[in-house]
């Protein structure tokens, strides 16, 4: 066995173990639906800059990093598509495939 391949199943035996890191998340991209073992980052809400004449007071940027198994969904998601992951809808604002899973950037507004 290659390295790459002891990391990538360690990753999954251990990182996206429900029992460890991971949750069961239902995951809607493009109008499907998949279920998959998701870590997420946490995040730090960033209010909004504005200019003199904008009405975002209040407003924050939430971004989280997310972590999927790349075969809970087979394929990889795009940039600047929506994601809804648990109860919330996201912009994708980075994908990258690292040792067999998806890492994704994620970036939604709240007040």
């Amino acid at each position: 066995m290659t390295f790459k391949k002891a990391a990538a199943a360690d990753i999954l035996q251990t990182f996206h173990n429900n029992d460890e890191f991971s949750e069961d998340t239902e995951i809607c991209y493009n109008g499907k639906y998949y279920t998959a073992p998701v870590v997420v980052s946490d995040y730090s809400p960033e209010e909004i800059s504005r200019s003199n004449d904008d009405y975002n007071d209040g407003i924050y940027s939430i971004v989280k990093t997310v972590y999927i198994p790349f075969d809970s969904l087979g394929f990889l998601p795009s940039v600047n598509n929506r994601i809804e992951i648990g109860d919330y809808t996201y912009r994708i604002i980075s994908v990258d495939l690292e040792m067999g899973e998806i890492v994704l950037k994620l970036e939604r507004y709240d007040e």
